[in-house]
């Protein structure tokens, strides 16, 4: 079953009727009245005025789209799963530390994933007053060869608790 947040492709049989989405991927926002409401777009030109066209959100049946399952694997080839805690080294040197918070199809040659990083952000006048601020972003990579897992997320209804034996 299809869950809010589960990255899908929509396919051939699509009859929403909107333009260029076929084939596109996108991530479920919403389920409503047998509807999966996806972050994705697509064009719809007006029987009035065939120069203008419209955006309009892709509303689709479950038979009209389909999961999309992703292989990522760290440089230990860990698999790397929505919620791990990875550390990213760039070649320009450093190590980046973040939670993965989305896995997407990277231009039809690969997989890319999406960071959560926290940092401070200091501010200076020139003189003597200074200020860092925490500040939280995110940031897409697509080499999954430089990183490493090092925080596994819990699965889902984990509670922390062990049976007693």
């Amino acid at each position: 079953m299809i869950e809010v947040g589960k990255r899908v492709k929509v396919l051939d049989n699509y009859s929403g009727g909107l333009d260029g989405v076929i084939g596109k991927s996108g991530k479920v926002v919403e389920i409503r009245h047998g509807f999966y409401v996806l972050d994705i777009y697509g064009t719809r030109k007006p029987s009035w005025s065939p120069n203008r066209s419209y955006d309009y959100q892709v509303l689709a049946l479950d038979n009209e789209i389909e999961e999309l399952q992703f292989i990522l694997t760290d440089g230990k080839d860990n698999p790397i799963e929505l919620g791990d805690v990875v550390a990213y080294g760039p070649l320009s040197g450093g190590v980046t530390l973040g939670k993965v918070i989305d896995i997407a199809p990277y231009e039809n040659i690969g997989v890319k994933f999406l960071l959560e990083i926290e940092g401070t952000t200091g501010y200076f006048d020139g003189e003597d007053r200074k200020i860092s601020v925490d500040t939280t972003y995110k940031q897409w990579y697509r080499h999954g060869n430089r990183a490493l897992v090092i925080k596994k997320a819990k699965p889902a209804g984990f509670a922390g608790l062990r049976p007693v034996t």
